[in-house]
Parts: structure tokens; C-alpha cells; sequence
């Protein structure tokens, strides 16, 4: 063996090592997941576009199940997302500080809007989930409930980014504030000049 084969080896196996002691490429040091999510007046639906990183999805999936989730193979993907968006991301009547003591004490659950699935797009680095809700006639009465991934990830931060017709608004989730109001804040009237 000449010297440079042997160096090439040792430059390899080096690297080798290092490469199984570095953290996992799919790593990532943000947690976060971004919605969009358009009233659609024609049909009535929320209609919600939904942006996780699938590591942090599979991870989720395999935690609730006890075995290992492969977005692209598992068997019924599609139902097992379903199920894990129906716990951590609900719109639900809102509720006065004493009518949650209360359901506190009761354990009674609110009315929750049904989520219609549409289907979801894996790409390496996203998964989108794509699903819609009836609207709520009167979006003051209902509130929304995002806890993807908190259960998981303590610096977990969801965005939910709205848009009825000309109006957007933006609703930010944290492990300590994990539901806000469906409703945009009332608009300022603009001063007179």
C-alpha cells in the first residue's frame, strides 16, 4: 500500500466516524409550521393549506402509534394525519373564563367544527396537508386550537395566516397560548383628515 492510499483511507475513516457521531441531517433548528388559510365565500369553507417538516410529522405519528411512519409507505398515511390533525388542530366554540372552569371540573368537550381531509403533497423537505371546514356564522363564537407538535417540541411555534376577501390577519401559537380567536380584530376606523 503507498502512502496515499493510506492517507485515503485514513481521511475516510475519519470521516466516517465523525459522520456517525454528527447529528442526524434531517435535523433542524427551527420548529415551526405555517398555514394559510382562505375563507372561500363561493363554497362556505375555511379552506387550509398546512406546512410541516415530515421528520417532526413522522416523529409525532410514531410517538401516538409505537412503531415506525413512513410518510411515502405506511399503509392508510392519509388516516393516521387525519387523526392527529382532528387532536391538534380544531376550531371550537370559544368559551368565558367560567365556562372553562367549568369544563375544567366536568371534563365536558366543546363543540368542535368537523375537518374535512382534501389530501397532502410530501415533498423532502415539506409535507402540506391540505383540508377545509364549514365556515361558523359567526366567526366571534368560535376559536382555534393549534397544538401541532407541542407535545413533542417545547419551542414549537404554528402561524396561521387567514384571508377573507380583502382582509388578513395572523394568529400565532405557542406552547403557552395554544388557541385564539377564529375572528379578525375589529378594523380601526381611519382618522379623517
Amino acid at each position: 500500500m503507498n502512502r496515499y492510499s493510506a492517507i485515503l483511507i485514513l481521511t475516510l475513516t475519519v470521516s466516517l466516524s465523525l459522520g456517525a457521531l454528527a447529528p442526524r441531517c434531517d435535523a433542524h433548528p427551527f420548529h415551526a409550521s405555517i398555514a394559510e388559510a382562505e375563507f372561500n365565500v363561493k363554497t362556505g369553507k375555511l379552506e387550509v393549506a398546512l406546512r410541516l417538516h415530515p421528520v417532526d410529522l413522522e416523529a409525532a405519528l410514531r410517538d401516538i402509534h409505537g412503531k415506525a411512519v413512513d410518510l411515502d409507505n405506511t399503509k392508510n398515511i392519509d388516516d393516521l394525519i387525519l387523526n392527529y390533525l382532528n387532536t391538534h388542530f380544531r376550531i371550537a366554540e370559544t368559551r368565558t373564563k367560567l365556562q372553562k372552569s367549568l369544563a375544567r371540573k366536568n371534563q365536558t368537550p366543546r363543540k368542535s367544527l368537523q375537518l374535512n381531509w382534501i389530501g397532502k403533497e410530501i415533498t423532502t423537505k415539506w409535507t402540506w396537508a391540505y383540508f377545509e371546514f364549514d365556515t361558523p356564522a359567526n366567526l366571534a363564537d368560535y376559536s382555534i386550537v393549534n397544538t401541532i407538535f407541542f407535545d413533542r417540541l417545547d419551542d414549537q411555534v404554528n402561524t396561521i395566516n387567514f384571508r377573507n376577501g380583502t382582509r388578513r390577519w395572523s394568529r400565532h401559537f405557542t406552547i403557552d397560548n395554544s388557541e385564539n380567536r377564529l375572528a379578525p380584530a375589529p378594523q380601526q376606523p381611519k382618522p379623517k383628515n
